[in-house]
């Protein structure tokens, strides 16, 4: 009776031995699939734009992505296209109050999180000038006529470029070579910057 009774007690240690090591190979096989199909980085963020490269092997889709700016989640943002396909750049762009400094940004995609500090510059307003100019043509040649014309220009815009540091393409050139994404800067948005690649 001994004898069948260390037998069964081997026999139970085997399979909960087998059990628990078939437990362990799936739990850390599913969390390295996970980690590999929802990896990314962030590149750089500009103003209230986000750049995120998909180094994953899935698409990252708006309900997949959540934000945390100084531990307050971001519940308005939007991902440019719809979504960041893997192997991608894509430009996410975040509704949030902050005031000019430095901020503390968490990004979390299916469980794979980055943090990162970054500097927020709230943009400044387009100064404009305006001007007026008037023609007079006098007739002599009947009795005295007067004709007035008055032509007013178009608004044109004046911008300061003193804080688009590293924003040196033209945006329509940007567009056309970066590998990348490009970023217009918020003061002067004909100069751009290309993030995650670099101009052809």
């Amino acid at each position: 009776m001994k004898g069948i009774s260390s037998v069964i007690a081997t026999l139970l240690l085997v399979v909960i031995t087998i059990g628990l090591a078939g437990t362990a190979y799936f739990f850390v096989s599913n969390l390295a699939e996970r980690s590999t199909s929802s990896n990314f980085q962030v590149l750089d963020i500009s103003g209230n734009q986000i750049i995120i490269s998909n180094l994953g092997t899935k698409p990252i889709t708006q309900n997949d992505l959540k934000i945390v700016i100084d531990n307050n989640p971001v519940s308005s943002f939007t991902i440019e296209g719809g979504s960041i396909d893997a192997g991608k750049t894509g430009i996410v762009t975040f509704q949030a109050s902050l005031s000019e400094g430095m901020h503390r940004i968490i990004v979390i995609n299916k469980g794979v999180s980055q943090a990162t500090s970054f500097y927020y510059s709230a943009s400044s307003a387009l100064t404009t000038t305006m001007w007026t100019t008037t023609f007079v043509a006098t007739s002599t040649t009947l009795p005295t006529t007067s004709t007035t014309f008055v032509a007013t220009s178009t608004t044109l815009p004046t911008t300061s470029t003193t804080s688009c540091i590293g924003y040196t393409i033209k945006c329509s050139s940007c567009y056309s070579s970066c590998v990348g994404a490009c970023i217009p800067c918020p003061e002067n948005p004909t100069l751009c910057k290309c993030v995650g690649g670099v101009p052809i």
